[in-house]
């Protein structure tokens, strides 16, 4: 990962996701600076947003990084605009650098979908994805999950945890 007056010796781990121009509504995120992807302009493949975290990495204010180049997994591109911050890892962890890539720009995504729908809709959006997943893959069945499903169990998880770290530190 490179950009403008980066430190040599700043060596990052920056993670990324691929998407496209619903990320915002989908994330329940905003842009503070710049804009969204645009899928009519084919120059957005080499295109970046970037969180304010990113942002504060690189040492520019939101603002200010909107047309800076980026190089980010051996693709060449330009920042397009800032999200504000948003947790894409546990609470407990702090926000981190984020690249958002358009689909199909970078490497074309990593085989994981988030779809936003109501919860009404359920039972008719899997029968959809898994009969358009089989179309694709036959012989392969869907593997898919919930988020607020996932995300409970996992905070259970953590807290169950952070309750037996206090019982032996009382201990």
């Amino acid at each position: 990962t490179d950009w403008r007056d980066k430190d040599p010796d700043n060596l990052i781990v920056i993670p990324d996701i691929s998407t496209d121009a619903s990320f915002e509504k989908v994330f329940n995120t905003s842009l503070i600076s710049g804009r969204n992807f645009n899928a009519e302009l084919a120059s957005d493949t080499a295109s970046f947003i970037i969180n304010e975290e990113m942002a504060h990495v690189m040492g520019f204010s939101p603002e200010d990084c909107i047309g800076e180049k980026l190089r980010f997994h051996q693709l060449n591109g330009t920042i397009i605009g800032v999200v504000k911050n948003f947790n894409f890892k546990p609470l407990h962890y702090a926000i981190e650098p984020l690249v958002l890539n358009q689909w199909g720009g970078l490497r074309g995504g990593s085989g994981y979908y988030v779809i936003k729908t109501s919860t009404n809709s359920y039972p008719k959006t899997i029968e959809y994805l898994k009969s358009s997943y089989e179309k694709f893959n036959p012989g392969q069945e869907l593997d898919y999950g919930f988020l607020e499903k996932d995300l409970d169990l996992l905070y259970t998880k953590e807290n169950m945890m952070s309750k037996i770290f206090n019982l032996f530190s009382v201990l």
